[in-house]
């Protein structure tokens, strides 16, 4: 029962019907709200600020507008946290939060790069999600692309 009300309250938060979200996939991606619980968490969830994903036969990502949100498995333990991305603007500053808590922050150089972060388990929190929000200061329109895009990210996990 309680994993329903998770889906239905991530539906209704993030929009309401799936099949509504991908006909809209274009659209601006909403505003993150402030960190919340989050129930149980099976996989990493791509939420608020993320479009779709896409991929070019080899990779997969997502695109984020200025800032999006990742609720990750909480695993209990120390960690280490990964996120690879891709910066489309030069000299951005990209900041990193962790359950409301500035992780890092710093500025970007164009193209792809990885970040990793040791997380000790009294850092991600008393709930089964772990809530990550990247920001990016500036988003850039891709060619012809009507989107503002800010970070193209392959890949938030814990790593193994």
């Amino acid at each position: 029962m309680l994993s329903v009300i998770v889906v239905l309250t991530l539906v209704a938060a993030c929009g309401g019907n799936p099949a509504d979200q991908q006909a809209n996939a274009s659209a601006t991606p909403a505003v993150a709200p402030a960190a919340t619980p989050v129930a149980a968490v099976p996989t990493a969830s791509y939420g608020y600020g993320f479009y779709n994903p896409e991929n070019d036969g080899n990779r997969t990502w997502r695109w984020m507008g200025k800032e999006g949100t990742v609720v990750l498995p909480n695993p209990h333990t120390d960690s280490r946290l990964r996120i690879s991305v891709g910066a489309p603007v030069d000299k951005a500053v990209l900041r990193i939060e962790l359950n409301g808590e500035k992780l890092d922050e710093f500025q970007v150089k164009l193209g792809y790069f990885e970040k990793t972060y040791d997380v000790p388990a009294s850092k991600q929190g008393p709930y089964e999600g772990s809530n990550i929000r990247i920001a990016m200061s500036e988003t850039t329109l891709g060619g012809g692309d009507p989107r503002q895009l800010g970070l193209r990210v392959f890949d938030v996990s814990w790593a193994q």
